[in-house]
């Protein structure tokens, strides 16, 4: 090496820059004076990253794609629940008055937390219920009029005027729920309850003119109205979403395990004889009633 270069009076030929290095700077770049040819002999030894570097020697940011916008429709759930207090009235003689309130309470909650993140509505009218609800983090539906169908064609209105396309109505007392996600889907899906005569689940598309027909064989009815608004139709057979509790032989078909898990181990000793008598009769679904499918 020179003596000049040694004593650093003369200008540096630009030295291989390392990616991770900040880009050396000679003399003249330092006092501002850099000459066009420093220029065009450092734009010659620029590496292929080089693009990413600004003029000053920084990192430059590389360029964030945009995450992916969901192409999935937003989507609710709907909860309909009277009150706690008169609930599983058929199950009283087994598990008496406080018994069936208590069950309510925990099935409902499993449905509730069944929602996973979707937003749940929770359509009652009664006080306890909706603190409830609130306690739970979800929106509360005042229904102001009687009746099952009216309290979940509210809701679903509500959620069309909100900006939701998709409802998930799911009744209360789904005993064995854990993910709702099997409901949810295009056209109607519908969750029967295992006699394949009420409707567990129901989703539609909200707006869509769909007609709410709980009650006795509510299954049969929701697919034609489907059929009348045009709507595909899916039956998902889930044996979770369709275990539901109305009459006492439900709660011996549970396992030991979920009966414990519910609080009902062990069962009164006369429920296998009330379930050989229990009627079979659903109460009218213009009264409200959790059961009425």
């Amino acid at each position: 090496m020179s003596a000049a270069n040694k004593s650093g009076s003369d200008t540096c030929a630009p030295s291989r820059w390392r990616p991770g290095s900040r880009r050396p700077v000679s003399a003249a770049n330092k006092s501002g004076s850099d000459t066009d040819a420093s220029r065009r002999a450092l734009a010659g030894s620029r590496s292929p990253i080089d693009s990413l570097q600004p003029s000053n020697g920084l990192p430059r940011r590389r360029p964030v794609a945009s995450p992916p916008v969901s192409e999935e429709p937003a989507t609710a759930v709907v909860v309909p629940i009277r009150s706690f207090e008169g609930a599983l009235s058929r199950l009283e003689r087994v598990l008496g008055r406080s018994g069936c309130r208590d069950l309510m309470r925990r099935m409902a909650g499993r449905v509730v937390a069944a929602a996973g993140g979707l937003p749940v509505h929770v359509a009652t009218d009664d006080a306890e219920v909706a603190s409830w609800a609130a306690d739970l983090g979800a929106d509360v539906v005042a229904v102001g009029r009687p009746g099952l169908n009216i309290a979940v064609a509210m809701a679903v209105d509500g959620l069309a005027a909100a900006g939701v396309e998709r409802a998930v109505v799911a009744h209360a007392d789904l005993a064995l729920a854990r993910t709702l996600r099997p409901a949810a889907g295009p056209g109607l899906v519908i969750v029967p309850d295992r006699r394949r005569d009420g409707s567990n689940v129901v989703c539609v598309p909200t707006g869509c003119g769909f007609r709410f027909a709980y009650g006795p064989g509510s299954f049969a009815r929701h697919v034609a109205e489907a059929v009348r608004v045009g709507l595909d139709v899916t039956v998902v057979d889930d044996g979770a979403l369709a275990t539901d509790i109305d009459h006492p032989e439900d709660l011996l078909d549970l396992s030991p395990a979920d009966r414990q898990a519910l609080g009902l181990d062990p069962l009164a000793t006369g429920a296998r004889e009330l379930a050989a008598t229990d009627a079979q009769n659903s109460p009218d679904s213009s009264q409200f009633d959790p059961t009425a499918r």
